[in-house]
């Protein structure tokens, strides 16, 4: 699952061909992905996949790793948060490591909500692959 358009229009292009990786493409493994429309719209579909005992994985902004954000809220409500938190709440590199283990990864080195918008999927896009950024806000 993923947080919009950009990333829905991004992750599978660059996973067709993992041929070098020695596996098989997700879409070839029935792995899509799938637009939550925002941080606050992981939980209902987290609850859906899991009352089938689907597995999931969430890839999300930085500044929904924030542990007031609502993507917090909603895995804490569902029991999928590890139980100890990072003691700095600023420490990104710490927020990563423990939403990994909850299984939510992200693009971002950094919350970016400071205005910048830094943690933005598409801040990770320009800096690695500007034409495919580009491709995205067309499709």
């Amino acid at each position: 699952m993923c947080q919009g358009p950009t990333e829905l229009g991004a992750l599978p292009r660059w996973w067709p061909d993992t041929t070098s990786l020695k596996v098989r493409d997700p879409g070839a493994a029935n792995i899509p992905v799938i637009s939550v429309g925002a941080d606050k719209g992981f939980g209902a579909y987290v609850r859906y996949i899991d009352a089938f005992g689907i597995p999931w994985a969430v890839v999300a902004d930085g500044p929904a790793l924030r542990r007031n954000r609502a993507l917090a809220k909603q895995l804490a409500d569902l029991k999928h948060l590890p139980r100890r938190q990072p003691d700095d709440c600023d420490d990104f590199t710490a927020w990563r490591g423990y939403w990994q283990r909850a299984g939510v990864f992200t693009l971002a080195d950094q919350f970016g909500d400071d205005g910048t918008k830094g943690g933005e999927f598409e801040a990770f896009l320009n800096r690695v692959d500007q034409a495919l950024l580009a491709k995205t806000r067309t499709s």
